[in-house]
């Protein structure tokens, strides 16, 4: 794992998912998802996933440069 990775994901989870604050939703790249993303430094992290009570998703981490989109 990267340094610093484990501080990060902790974090952007809080910002972003427990949040569900709108300055972390993002445009979903996929029709029907929700979307939310935290930069910080060199880690970019996004979690996207459908469905509300029951859901299914992905959460992301980039390093470096992350795709675009």
């Amino acid at each position: 794992m990267v340094e610093g990775m484990e501080e990060f994901l902790a974090e952007a989870r809080r910002r972003t998912y427990a949040a569900q604050g709108d300055e972390a939703s993002r445009r979903a790249l996929m029709p029907g998802a929700r979307q939310f993303e935290h930069r910080e430094g060199h880690f970019l992290y996004r979690d996207t996933y459908f469905g509300v009570a029951c859901f299914v998703g992905q959460e992301t981490v980039y390093v470096g440069q992350p795709p675009h989109g």
